[in-house]
């Protein structure tokens, strides 16, 4: 693909396409964003890349916090605590290891096209991913309690 003739967005709705075609069986339906909607870059990155990304390895990426939580031996709170959500975001931002390695399991399965693009926008697009990750963790976890 000739990076100078193609837009982003083209490259967003390519991956989108091919990531949709190659594990399509393994998500079931990635439910597609109206492309007449007028979004953000990052916003369309999200919905398009990081979302249908993060369901395709959530199991690996909760199993990734949980172990890492273990081997550190960390305390957690109460998983139906209120402390929980704020525990896993300051977990994500003060340890850099982990923080590191579960946004490479992510960007790990980024194209060549779609690297670039995160690359342009790398300081956003990662709080969107820690963002994501926190939201993603908390709720598998309360879901663990009920």
């Amino acid at each position: 693909m000739n990076r100078s003739s193609t837009t982003q967005k083209e490259i967003l709705d390519e991956y989108t396409k091919d990531f949709k075609n190659t594990i399509q069986l393994s998500l079931g339906t990635i439910s597609s964003v109206d492309p007449s909607t007028e979004q953000s870059l990052e916003e369309r990155f999200q919905h398009q890349v990081l979302r249908p990304i993060l369901k395709f390895q959530h199991e690996k990426l909760v199993g990734y916090f949980l172990y890492y939580s273990n081997l550190k031996k960390w305390t957690m709170p109460a998983r139906s605590s209120q402390e929980l959500r704020p525990w896993i975001k300051m977990r994500l931002a003060k340890d850099i290891q982990l923080r590191y390695a579960m946004i490479g399991m992510i960007i790990g399965l980024f194209t060549n096209d779609v690297l670039v693009i995160y690359q342009e926008a790398t300081a956003d697009l990662s709080k969107r991913i820690i963002h994501l990750l926190v939201e993603r963790i908390y709720d598998a976890l309360r879901e663990q309690t009920s």
